[in-house]
């Protein structure tokens, strides 16, 4: 990297480093090649950048896991909203093929599945009370909601509980409308 300073005839007896270059004017200048060892030099270059931010982001990416704790109301939501979201894509599967469809919920394995979904597995340190018509009871620990064409359903009711906390998702039976309540 070269740079050219500026400096008054009066300063130039010998050139320390570079050429003197003469113009015929009162000024003169001297190309000084040591900018880019260190001298006469001001901020960072580009490689040395991107290696600080680099290492940077090395060190928040290790960090990050430890960094974030979430909330037991956070993730009592997230549970909550997990279970929502395959009693809704259930819903409108059975409205959208015409024909019923059912959810299963497991409380020992901790699972809530559907034809129209993908599993849901549920977090093992909630405590999960299903309360749903006879007719869908399959076991002990297992029932289901079914889902009929015209949007109605069996009805559940869904007591999601981690500590002190607890959040209840609830499926209407008469209009299949599932929703979650604090």
């Amino acid at each position: 990297m070269t740079s050219f300073i500026w400096i008054p005839v009066e300063a130039v007896a010998q050139p320390a480093s570079g050429w003197v270059i003469d113009r015929n004017t009162q000024w003169k200048y001297r190309l000084n090649r040591g900018a880019h060892y260190g001298f006469d030099r001001a901020g960072f270059t580009l490689i040395e950048t991107m290696i600080a931010l680099l290492v940077v982001g090395f060190i928040a990416a290790l960090a990050s896991p430890y960094a974030r704790r979430i909330s037991p109301s956070a993730r009592l939501e997230g549970q909550a909203a997990k279970v929502l979201s395959v009693f809704r894509a259930t819903r409108a599967s059975a409205i959208r093929s015409n024909s019923e469809q059912g959810v299963i919920i497991d409380t020992k394995r901790y699972i809530v599945s559907s034809p129209a979904t993908t599993i849901a597995r549920l977090d093992p340190d909630i405590d999960i009370r299903v309360v749903f018509a006879d007719l869908e009871r399959r076991s002990s620990s297992e029932g289901g909601v079914r889902f009929f064409p015209n949007g109605q359903s069996t009805g559940a009711k869904l007591l999601l509980s981690l500590g002190h906390l607890t959040t209840t998702v609830r499926v209407n039976w008469a209009t299949g409308y599932a929703g979650i309540e604090k």
